[in-house]
């Protein structure tokens, strides 16, 4: 049965497969943080996509979606995976990762979650974010707001640092491991945006907020 948070503020965020430093910072600050499955799906907002590094400049990797109507919560998305996309999406980390530092040491955590048994796409983008925050040393508890009880209410948007926002939390793991908590220290750089991300996925990959409401325990 859930119970409300009486009194206790939460953090919110987007689900992404691919999360940012911010969505981290914004964790770390608050002890919960609630990813707004319950807002309809947005192709475009990094919910079920990443850019890596490549010889190139960069590559993409989408994580396959059935096709849904306009309007649809994300929380209804269900993904299409096949065996052979896990497998072309983790060569693609492999070849964009390999010479970092500590790719080696979450290579199986990141292969796991590629070859998962999942259904829906929140359940990926969930299992990808309670990772990166045990990886980054981040304790707190990681809610859908689908399942928040008492229809919280949005207080106000918090301002995220612009390099901290953007930057790929797993990019940062990768490079300096258990260092990488460093990086969600506030005011702290973590280096420079992406170069060719699209404006409207930034904003909608590192929006954080914060609402006070009953919020339900699991």
């Amino acid at each position: 049965m859930r119970r409300p948070a009486h009194g206790r503020a939460v953090a919110c965020a987007l689900p992404a497969f691919w999360p940012s430093l911010g969505t981290l910072t914004v964790a770390a600050g608050c002890g919960r943080l609630a990813l707004r499955d319950d807002l309809p799906f947005e192709p475009g907002a990094g919910l079920h996509c990443a850019c890596l590094p490549s010889t190139a400049g960069q590559t993409w990797i989408t994580l396959p979606v059935r096709s849904a109507l306009p309007g649809t919560p994300t929380r209804e998305i269900t993904l299409a995976p096949t065996r052979e996309w896990a497998a072309r999406a983790m060569r693609a980390i492999e070849n964009a990762f390999a010479e970092t530092a500590y790719f080696e040491h979450y290579r199986c955590d990141i292969a796991r979650l590629l070859f998962g048994d999942f259904e829906r796409l929140v359940d990926l983008d969930l299992a990808m974010l309670r990772f990166l925050l045990r990886s980054f040393g981040v304790s707190g508890e990681v809610l859908r707001a689908s399942e928040c009880a008492g229809g919280a209410q949005l207080a106000r948007v918090t301002a995220l640092h612009g390099a901290v926002a953007s930057r790929p939390a797993i990019e940062a793991l990768l490079e300096r491991g258990p260092g990488a908590r460093a990086l969600l220290a506030p005011g702290r750089s973590a280096g420079r945006r992406r170069r060719g991300a699209r404006p409207s996925q930034q904003r909608n990959l590192d929006r954080g907020a914060w609402f006070n409401g009953a919020c339900g325990d699991r």
